[in-house]
């Protein structure tokens, strides 16, 4: 998926203007980077537009943070409440669910965990294949 079409949807589901998507997606990607081994991280990123994975960098640690922990993250950086931020996280991952493959979504499923199966937006724990 090119960039423009991936912020495009993004923009689509959230009711945010472009420039306003395209924050929430890095926002939202920078976290979940953070969150991820760093190996995990460059993988995830390699199958995201290229303009994506130079906004986002990789860091060194695994930043420990459980789902509520992250949306309250994503919710400070982009200035929005708990609520509000928890919609546009769901929007970014669908997005990214669309655009990965099936098998590198399930490694990172795989690496965050069962908890976050509500907030990545599956109703069962998918099967890496």
């Amino acid at each position: 998926m090119e960039y423009f079409d991936f912020v495009q949807r993004v923009a689509r589901s959230t009711g945010l203007d472009f420039d306003s998507a395209e924050g929430v997606a890095v926002a939202t990607l920078r976290t979940l980077a953070d969150r991820l081994s760093p190996q995990e991280a460059r993988q995830l990123l390699a199958q995201l537009p290229g303009e994506l994975r130079g906004s986002v960098p990789v860091t060194r640690g695994v930043n420990p943070l459980d789902p509520q922990a992250f949306v309250c993250q994503v919710a400070e950086t982009e200035h929005a409440d708990r609520e509000t931020a928890r919609e546009h996280v769901q929007a970014v991952f669908t997005v990214v669910r669309e655009t990965v493959s099936e098998s590198e979504m399930a490694e990172v499923f795989e690496a965050l965990g069962q908890e976050w199966t509500d907030l990545l937006g599956w109703r069962a724990k998918p099967r890496l294949g």
